[in-house]
């Protein structure tokens, strides 16, 4: 993960809060559902080729990171989850920081 998170203008964050005994006690089949709901939403307003990288969480179009997650879990209940990139505005306030461990 990466060094630091930053939240602003231009970002759409949301933030599920659940009780995993519901579903199922597995934080990487939660990512990848958290990942899965940004992509269908992204394909939902005329955003068809958002994707997965292989070994990098998080949602692509055309190799760039328009969405990060990151969770926290206690005792199966989640906290923090997405941040999308709506506008191009969020993406000047990421210089000087490392987002998500990519260099």
């Amino acid at each position: 993960g990466g060094e630091v998170t930053y939240h602003g203008p231009g970002q759409l964050v949301c933030y599920p809060i659940l009780d995993m005994r519901g579903y199922k006690q597995d934080l990487h089949w939660y990512i990848r559902a958290l990942e899965e709901s940004v992509i269908l939403a992204l394909k939902a307003v005329g955003i068809p080729n958002a994707t997965r990288e292989d070994g990098i969480t998080g949602v692509w179009i055309n190799n760039c990171k328009v969405a990060a997650v990151g969770v926290k879990v206690k005792k199966w209940i989640t906290m923090h989850g997405v941040a999308i990139n709506i506008t191009h505005e969020s993406l000047e306030h990421f210089n000087g920081i490392v987002p998500c461990g990519l260099v």
